[in-house]
This record gives C-alpha cells, structure tokens and sequence, in this order.
C-alpha cells in the first residue's frame, strides 16, 4: 500500500532516504511538478518508474543530483558545463557517467547509454534525498507517459490510480504552480545545444 506524508513533517527526509534505499519509488514536488524518484543505482527501482509510467525503456530517465560535488562525483564536466551549472540554478546538463565501477553506469550502459541529463534541482527537498541516499535519483513526471504532468497529488492518484504498480511513497508538497519542464542542454565544442527548451532560457 502507498505510504502518504506531508512535505512539512519532521521526518519526511528520513523516511523517504529510507525508501530510496530499499528500491522504492516515490512521488515528491519539484521545482517543475510532481516527479518520480528511485535511487539511480537501483535496477529493479528502474525498471518500476517504467512500469508505472508506461514509458518505453529505451527512453532514459533524467537525474537530479544534491550538489555541484555529487555532479562532479558522478559525471565529467569541461569548463563550459562547469560554467552553465553555476550561471544557470536547475539547468539540465547532458553529461557523461564517470566512474568505470559506477552502479548508474552499468545501469545506463545496458542500453548502451553513456551520458545522461543531470540537474542540480532548484527543490530543496530534492536535493536531500539525492545527497541523503549518497548518489544521483530519477527526476521523471509523475505521469502516464503521453498524459498531462501533474500539479497536485490528486491528479497524481487520477493518473495512476488504474497502473498495475503503484508507487511506494508520496509525498504531498501541495498545489504546485504550473511551470514548463526543465530546460536540457548539451555542450559541443564552445556551443551551447538547447535539447529541450523549458522554464530556463539560455542567453
């Protein structure tokens, strides 16, 4: 059964690193609307966000990290990337997975995916749950793929409530506002690649 907590209780991280590390899947606000997150590093947890979505797995799921030091950790990054994610709060980066023996490399390399977009969320709870569970998490709309993205968690339950797997987690942050999906870029050469123009423009 789908666990529910309130953003603002004392405990809501806690509980929620929990879950993460236990392979759940969680519905929580963010900075754009309401998302799924699962531990990046966890197959099974994965594979689950697609079940619940309907999404394809050959489309790979976007990531959040806590920090600028968990990105570095876990991506490479040139001086001009270094430079967007300092000029540009909650910016997605297409960046390549760095370590050889990372458990978020073997994972995208499985669908021969060797770089990934990455943000540093605007949304501090986000931020504490990567940082919490000490590596990157899933930053994908809770939505059935193809539907609306949801500003509330009753449009999340409208949504889900017929899918044969069902979040572990949700956490109600309230009645978002309605904002565009994050903007994701990549970097070629001196170049900056708008991928997805979102709530961020570049200039």
């Amino acid at each position: 059964m789908t666990q529910l907590l309130n953003k603002k209780d004392k405990q809501v991280v806690e509980i929620a690193v929990r879950a993460l590390k236990a392979g759940g899947v969680l519905v929580v606000p963010t900075e754009t609307a309401y998302g799924l997150v699962a531990d990046a590093g966890n197959k099974k947890a994965i594979q689950k966000i697609y079940k619940i979505k309907g999404r394809m797995a050959s489309k790979f799921l976007p990531l959040i990290v806590g920090s600028l030091e968990q990105m570095q950790e876990f991506f490479e990054l040139n001086k001009k990337e270094l430079e967007l994610v300092r000029k540009y709060k909650g910016l997605a980066i297409i960046l390549k997975i760095k370590n050889q023996k990372s458990k978020i490399r073997k994972i995208y390399l499985l669908k021969n995916q060797k770089t990934c977009a990455v943000r540093i969320s605007k949304y501090k709870l986000d931020r504490e749950l990567a940082l919490g569970l000490g590596r990157p998490i899933t930053a994908t709309s809770a939505n059935v793929s193809g539907e609306e993205n949801c500003y509330s968690i009753k449009e999340v339950v409208v949504q889900l409530k017929d899918r044969k797997v069902q979040p572990d987690l949700i956490i109600d942050g309230g009645k978002l506002k309605k904002r565009k999906p994050s903007t994701i870029v990549k970097v070629e050469g001196e170049k900056v690649v708008v991928v997805r123009q979102g709530e961020i423009k570049i200039k």
